[in-house]
């Protein structure tokens, strides 16, 4: 009839007051599934009702998982929990990201010290998006590139030092094969080749006090000595005198 309005109700009998009236609502959004209805209610007689069913999706609550300290210029895996379907997008603030970007995991490649953030953006495949953030603390790397010692011939016998330029709060574990260890001064040490003619190595590895190990650095060492020579093996008649001499 005439002066018919609208009326919206959220009982499905559309019993008790409307929530609303007019053509259209703006509401907040409802915590469970919500159905609306719509009626036209006029001075003669009112319409059959329309509905509408809103459906409420949580939003995503992405969780990082994965080491937040490492050492410079280390890479990491990191993995994020979610939704099933769900669209994740990366973001390395002080790294460089090297594998996944667009998926529910991937490697960063941390560059310098100090604080990185990684963050991730997870979209639900119903359009609801979250924001996932965490701090990364990156300590110094070693520095040692390289096993420093005087140059110059190695004789059997010979005792000779063996340095290296790391950070001065660092461990240093060094390990000599074919030499003997006299002294261990950390970032330095004394080995006596009291060994064969022969090629043996010194090996060393860097650990800074906050816990970055470096690659094992080795140094080859070339032994050298007289070559001495006692011939072939011989024989001697019982009672005769017989001579060994050295070649």
């Amino acid at each position: 009839g005439d002066g018919a309005e609208a009326y919206w109700y959220v009982h499905p009998l559309l019993l008790g007051e409307p929530i609303d009236s007019g053509n259209f609502i703006t509401i907040t959004a409802p915590t469970v599934d919500t159905r609306y209805y719509l009626r036209f209610e006029g001075d003669c007689n009112v319409t059959a009702a329309l509905d509408i069913l809103i459906e409420v999706h949580p939003f995503p609550e992405p969780d990082i998982l994965g080491d937040t300290v490492v050492c410079e210029s280390s890479t990491t895996e990191y993995t994020v929990s979610g939704f099933e379907g769900s669209v994740f997008t990366w973001t390395a603030v002080g790294g460089n990201i090297v594998g996944g970007a667009n998926q529910q995991s991937l490697s960063v490649e941390w560059t310098g010290v100090g604080i990185g953030i990684l963050s991730v953006t997870e979209t639900s495949s119903f359009g609801c998006a979250s924001l996932a953030e965490i701090s990364v603390v990156k300590n110094p790397s070693p520095i040692a590139d390289a096993i420093i010692t005087q140059p110059g011939l190695v004789c059997i016998g010979d005792m000779r030092s063996y340095s290296i330029e790391g950070l001065p709060s660092s461990l240093f574990e060094w390990t000599v094969e074919g030499g003997t260890i006299l002294s261990d001064f950390g970032d330095s040490i004394e080995v006596s080749w009291e060994t064969a003619i022969g090629n043996y190595t010194v090996s060393v590895v860097e650990t800074t006090d906050l816990g970055c190990t470096g690659d094992t650095l080795q140094l080859i060492v070339q032994v050298e000595g007289p070559e001495i020579e006692l011939g072939d093996d011989t024989y001697v008649c019982e009672g005769e005198v017989f001579t060994i001499d050295l070649e």
